[in-house]
């Protein structure tokens, strides 16, 4: 395969197909190949994002990678394990044995600790900050506080600004 018709071939590729073939490319072996499969990805790189339709949300167009788009395993672990262990602590008032009345405080920590880990993850998913993953501190009212706010959204920095 020519050179140019190596250039029609990458074009009609998709983004991501891009980053797998320049992944799998040896770039000594094929600096030619390599530099257009590079020259192509960052072509698309350098484009502009279009403004979003008129009237919809601007807010909603745009996540940050490094933002989970879903509430992961986890995620759930984090929080079911923690309001477990908090669910435990509390029984453990009601016995009697004192090895049971001292390992309380430990396992309250401990699920304290991993609930609002969870709450820490869920605040990112929504695309806010992890301070507000604190609200796990106040148990199953600060997850029914974060999970009230809904999700937020920034705006791309690709996109222009008006």
């Amino acid at each position: 395969m020519q050179d140019a018709e190596y250039q029609e071939y990458l074009k009609k590729k998709s983004y991501d197909d891009l980053l797998s073939i320049r992944s799998s490319l040896n770039g000594n072996a094929h600096p030619e190949r390599f530099a257009l499969v590079i020259a192509e990805i960052d072509g698309r790189d350098n484009l502009t994002v279009p403004p979003p339709p008129p009237g919809s949300n601007r807010e909603a167009t745009w996540r940050s990678s490094s933002m989970p788009t879903e509430i992961g395993l986890l995620t759930n672990l984090l929080l079911g394990i923690g309001f477990i262990f908090q669910i435990a602590s509390v029984f453990m008032t009601i016995a009697q044995a004192q090895a049971v009345l001292a390992s309380r405080p430990i396992v309250a920590l401990v699920g304290g600790i991993l609930f609002v880990a969870g709450c820490v993850r869920l605040a990112r998913c929504m695309g806010r900050s992890c301070f507000y993953g604190l609200f796990g501190v106040f148990g199953i009212f600060g997850l029914a506080i974060l999970c009230s706010m809904g999700k937020k959204l920034r705006p791309s920095p690709l996109q222009k600004q008006t």
